[in-house]
């Protein structure tokens, strides 16, 4: 399995655990990736994003410090 593959293995296991909105702010971030490429979103585009996956990151967080 590639890296890519792993990443979208371990978001299942996230949405399984934290719940279908897994799912949601994993679509926001892969659509950030293409648009890293290919420059199509906007900055409001971008920061809407960020505050979405933020949640996640913070969520993930506070499940794997002690």
């Amino acid at each position: 399995m590639s890296v890519h593959g792993e990443l979208w293995e371990y978001k299942r296991r996230l949405e399984a655990e934290l719940g279908s909105w897994v799912y949601t702010v994993w679509a926001v971030a892969n659509t950030m990736h293409t648009c890293f490429y290919e420059g199509w979103c906007s900055r409001e585009d971008v920061e809407r994003a960020l505050g979405e996956v933020a949640k996640l990151v913070e969520e993930v967080q506070s499940r794997v410090k002690p």
